[in-house]
């Protein structure tokens, strides 16, 4: 639920010990994951309704990095 709640603009972070998949590293490049392990730091924030934080040709890019990735591994 981590890589859906960043796209979908909520603040997300990860501990995940493992390498970071394609995915992840993606979102993290693009700031919308954030890793605590790094010295990321949480930000907790109240909003009154979800804001996308992603525009539509961003969403796009990442789901084009996750079929990547994913045809990468079949």
């Amino acid at each position: 639920m981590t890589r859906e709640s960043a796209l979908l603009g909520t603040s997300t972070y990860t501990v995940f010990i493992g390498r970071p998949a394609a995915v992840d590293a993606e979102l993290m490049r693009l700031g919308l994951l954030h890793d605590l392990r790094t010295g990321g730091r949480p930000v907790f924030e109240k909003r009154s309704a979800p804001t996308r934080l992603v525009p539509e040709e961003g969403r796009r890019d990442v789901l084009d990095t996750i079929r990547k990735a994913l045809t990468e591994v079949v």
